[in-house]
């Protein structure tokens, strides 16, 4: 929800340069995801290196300052995305017993739901601070 604002403020983008920056996130998505089942000895480390970008990228690809390295970054953004979210769903739902599994997948998609509720705030605080500092302190 972020990504329009950050770089229509930051780069100056039109409607299809955002249109690449997503394109690009979606390719590294599909890239992330384009891989055989790991082993379960491998997956807290893979859900582990797929949650660091989340972490780390406001500092990365926010203050940016070149389009075309924003471009590069969003593959990586977008390779851990899909580790994570992938991942991260599959382990909660094995992990978790059969009797709460419901439960647990509706919490999980209310946090879905509920994103847009941060967006009003956000954006007043765009207008009010920029874009820059209030993306890296919401991130």
């Amino acid at each position: 929800m972020q990504l329009p604002v950050f770089a229509r403020r930051l780069y100056g983008s039109e409607p299809g340069e955002i249109g690449w920056l997503m394109a690009f996130a979606g390719a590294g998505g599909i890239i992330g995801n384009a891989r055989d089942r790991p082993s379960p000895e491998g997956q807290p480390l893979r859900l582990a290196v797929g949650r660091a970008p989340e972490r780390d990228r406001p500092p990365a690809y926010r203050t940016v300052p070149v389009p075309l390295l924003a471009l590069g970054i969003m593959v990586f953004v977008g390779i851990a995305e899909a580790m994570r979210m992938t991942l991260g769903q599959s382990l909660s739902r094995e992990l978790t017993a059969d009797r709460y599994r419901a439960r647990a997948k509706s919490l999980h998609t209310m946090t879905f739901g509920l994103m847009p509720v941060t967006a009003l705030p956000i954006g007043r605080s765009i207008d009010d601070w920029g874009a820059q500092p209030t993306l890296i302190f919401v991130a």
